[in-house]
């Protein structure tokens, strides 16, 4: 239940954020807003989910603590930071290691669970993160890769890649994005990350705190400079499964220092809709 609901917060797309390259970044980055809630509603179908995601920051500004909850749920992730290292472990057991280089970008991440392991190589390129691989020593066949708007700075596309084997290795679902270019960022994490995270850009089998510790905090990277406002996703059926394809648009109200304090996002076609309202510290 808990991994559907924060698929549904990061649904619509996820990863990442600018890096926080020194404190006084990160503290230059408080007095332009700090989130430390965020609530869901969404609607669909003649129904209704809330929940709400609060977020804890330790002495450096990293997120320290991360907790869902819902009326009838409620689960705690500890983010454990060492020398080149993020580490946590989420509500199924599953334990996921980050290595950490000098620009403070993560280069390799191992999700491992019941003996087994899968790990992840990050690329960049000018500062961004541009492909996931499976690495050499996985059986798992993975490719993200991620196109950067040259003029925007924004992610406007990425491609998820699988296969059973490397000669079946193909395009299963791809994603293109759209921004406001008029409305700059001006708060702590990058809300993109909160409203396309697709399966394929969950980067850890669909986990979604993955987005949220590497992704938000700007360990990936420089984050978006602008704020989503259309995103379209295709997925490639395999078998007898349909290709299907799902259009989103975003709605925001900012508050008098340009800060988001509401999105609205709005399925075309369908009888959803997903509010999300943002709270600060400053």
């Amino acid at each position: 239940m808990l991994q559907m609901k924060k698929l549904l917060l990061l649904s619509g797309l996820a990863i990442l954020l600018s890096a926080c390259s020194t404190d006084s970044d990160f503290n230059e980055r408080l007095h332009r807003g700090t989130i430390t809630r965020i609530e869901v509603e969404a609607i669909g179908d003649g129904n209704m989910e809330s929940y709400n995601l609060d977020f804890e920051y330790d002495g450096n500004g990293r997120i320290s603590l991360l907790t869902w909850r819902d009326e009838s749920d409620f689960e705690q992730i500890a983010i454990k930071y060492g020398n080149g290292t993020i580490a946590f472990d989420n509500e199924n057991g599953t334990h996921y290691t980050a290595a950490v280089n000098n620009k403070l970008q993560v280069t390799q991440m191992t999700e491992a669970v019941f003996g087994r392991e899968r790990t992840l190589d990050f690329t960049y390129s000018n500062n961004r993160l541009i492909a996931t691989d499976a690495a050499e020593s996985s059986s798992d066949l993975t490719k993200n890769r991620l196109l950067w708007g040259g003029q925007t700075g924004n992610l406007e596309g990425f491609k998820w890649m699988w296969g059973d084997d490397p000669k079946e290795v193909a395009t299963r679902e791809k994603s293109t994005m759209l921004y406001n270019t008029e409305a700059i960022s001006k708060i702590n994490l990058d809300i993109n990350w909160a409203l396309y995270c697709t399966e394929g850009l969950t980067f850890a089998a669909g986990d979604p705190l993955c987005n949220y510790v590497f992704g938000m905090q700007g360990y990936c990277g420089e984050k978006n400079n602008n704020f989503l406002t259309y995103l379209k996703e295709e997925r490639s059926g395999t078998g007898t499964a349909a290709h299907t394809t799902h259009s989103y648009t975003f709605k925001y109200i900012f508050d008098a220092e340009s800060r988001p304090v509401q999105i609205k996002r709005t399925r075309e076609g369908a009888s959803e809709i997903t509010i999300y309202t943002l709270y600060y510290k400053y």
